[in-house]
This record gives C-alpha cells, sequence and structure tokens, in this order.
C-alpha cells in the first residue's frame, strides 16, 4: 500500500518516509500507545490504545485541538484509554460467552 499510496504530507509533522513510519510504529508497541501530534491536523494531537483479544482490530482514541489536549495530560489520557480498551474487551468476552457455540466469532 504505501509504494502504490505514497505517504502524502497533510502537515509539516507528517511522517513522509517509510523507514521512519515503520520506526514509529515499533515505539508504540514499545509504549502501547499511538501518537499524532500534528501530523494529520496542524492544531490536532491524538492518542489512540489498542483493544486486544478482538475478533477484529480495534483501538480507542482522544482527539482535541493542542490548546485544549496539552503534552503534560498525554500520561493521564492514556491511562484512561488503557481503562476503557480493557473494558470493551471484557465486556466482548462475557458478550461472545453468551452466544450460541456456532455464532461465536473468537477474539484473536
Amino acid at each position: 500500500m504505501l509504494e502504490t499510496e505514497g505517504m502524502p504530507a497533510m502537515t509539516d509533522s507528517t511522517c513522509t518516509n517509510a523507514d521512519d513510519y515503520f520506526a514509529e510504529l515499533e515505539q508504540v508497541r514499545r509504549v502501547g500507545f499511538g501518537l499524532d501530534d500534528c501530523e494529520n491536523q496542524d492544531d490536532g494531537r491524538c492518542i489512540a490504545v489498542a483493544v486486544e483479544h478482538m475478533p477484529i482490530p480495534c483501538a480507542v482514541s482522544i482527539s482535541a485541538p493542542m490548546r485544549r489536549f496539552p503534552k503534560n495530560r498525554i500520561p493521564e489520557f492514556v491511562e484512561l484509554l488503557r481503562a476503557a480498551a480493557a473494558e470493551l474487551a471484557s465486556q466482548y468476552a462475557e458478550f461472545a460467552q453468551q452466544q450460541p457455540v456456532g455464532a461465536r466469532v473468537h477474539a484473536r
């Protein structure tokens, strides 16, 4: 996909180099959350956390203008997202167990 679509810049902060992109993905795996710091919108900040043990890839995120989402609050919001992700995974597991055996969608 990167070869056919490229990595067009949305802002001056957009990652447009595949090697840098893959290095960033490794960082996301290490720290457990992704950060968009003015990469998609000039005044936007977003963090996302994976929802694990789901049948399809899922995540929860928080996005806001930088003035309402200062960097010093990132750790606080990451913890809130992790709690929300864990709750979603737990609720899904409970729901899946209540389904008839033939209708169950198994988590990855």
